[in-house]
């Protein structure tokens, strides 16, 4: 019975601490090359997922990066690396990304596919 009850409350901690994190660029892209990152003329919105489990998706206007990622926890940050995001629109290809958040104030950063821009995040609980 010990076991049954350990078990159940296992559980139920696990689910309470798992999290997704919705993240969104403001109002400004940076695009970077091997030589230098620059203010971009256009302005892309990129919505930005991310699991406790590893799921990503970076979504543009035109279609999403998609997969799982490696997840690492650092005191209040979290760190997600995708390789081979699929993505799932028309006219770009598949992407390595790494996503990074400040736990505390929420603010974070993305970068892949060409740009490396901040973004700002809200926690939502399973």
């Amino acid at each position: 019975m010990r076991l049954l009850i350990s078990i159940i409350l296992a559980s139920f901690s696990t689910h309470a601490l798992s999290s997704r994190w919705n993240c969104r660029n403001n109002d400004l892209e940076i695009r970077c090359s091997s030589s230098k990152c620059e203010t971009s003329d256009g302005f892309t919105p990129f919505h930005i997922s991310i699991n406790d489990n590893g799921a990503l998706s970076i979504c543009a206007y035109s279609g999403c990066w998609e997969g799982k990622g490696k997840v690492v926890k650092s005191g209040k940050h979290i760190f997600l690396s995708g390789t081979k995001l699929k993505w799932t629109g028309t006219n770009s290809s598949n992407a390595d990304f790494i996503v990074a958040v400040d736990t505390s104030d929420k603010v974070g950063f993305v970068k892949g596919e060409g740009v490396a821009m901040p973004i700002t995040c809200t926690q939502k609980t399973k």
